[in-house]
Order: C-alpha cells, then sequence, then structure tokens
C-alpha cells in the first residue's frame, strides 16, 4: 500500500511470509512503513526542491505482480524498483 504526500511517498507491506495483511490486522504485522522521498543530489540535478508529488500507484504488469512505485514531480515521472524499496534501496529513477 502507498500513500503520498505533498513531500514523500510511505509504502507499506502488507504481507509477511504466509500472513497477509488483507486477512490479518497490519497493526498485527508489526510491519514498519518505508518512507520514500528524492535523495538531495536528485533534487539538485533536476531542480525539484519547490516540486509536490501526486498521487503515488503501482504498475500494471501483465502477470499482476506489481514491479514498480511511480508518482511524478512537475514534468518528471519518478520511479521505484519495489524489489529495492523492500531492500531498503531509496534510490528511484528520474525521467
Amino acid at each position: 500500500m502507498a500513500v503520498s504526500t505533498e513531500d514523500y511517498i510511505m509504502v507499506y507491506k502488507t504481507a509477511a511470509g504466509k500472513s497477509s495483511g488483507y486477512l490479518a490486522s497490519l497493526k498485527k504485522l508489526k510491519l514498519a512503513p518505508m518512507r520514500l522521498d528524492l535523495p538531495e543530489d536528485l533534487v539538485r540535478k533536476y531542480g525539484l526542491a519547490d516540486m509536490k508529488f501526486t498521487k503515488a500507484k503501482f504498475d500494471n504488469s501483465y502477470n499482476g505482480e506489481e514491479k514498480y512505485i511511480i508518482s511524478t514531480l512537475g514534468r518528471f515521472l519518478i520511479l521505484w524498483d519495489l524489489k529495492d524499496v523492500f531492500e531498503g534501496v531509496n534510490r528511484p529513477k528520474v525521467s
């Protein structure tokens, strides 16, 4: 699950092992949310200091497995790889 704010995106993992947030309370699973924002070097490189994130969405893959979180800042597309996010890497692609 992704929750967007103007300055960052919070990502909540909704499953742990065989447990799912859709079958049990996320509170019981005790999964920490992950905060996604832009690293300072990308903010400076693309001049994004005053930009606000749009609503984040997951990609729609052909096999139903989501691979990316997608948002925009101004005219830029921001793309996070879910595999990287769940490994603790906050390094999006900007295009």
